[in-house]
C-alpha cells in the first residue's frame, strides 16, 4: 500500500544520509516540521 511505500522511501532517504523531514499537525492545528 501507499503507506508502506512511503515508509520504505523515508528509510532509504535516511540511509543515504539525505536531510529528510516531514510536517505534522499538532492538537492545536499548527504545523510543526519534524526530522
Amino acid at each position: 500500500d501507499a503507506v508502506s511505500r512511503a515508509r520504505a522511501e523515508w528509510q532509504a532517504a535516511k540511509a543515504r544520509g539525505d536531510a529528510a523531514s516531514y510536517w505534522q499537525q499538532d492538537a492545536d492545528g499548527r504545523w510543526q516540521q519534524k526530522a
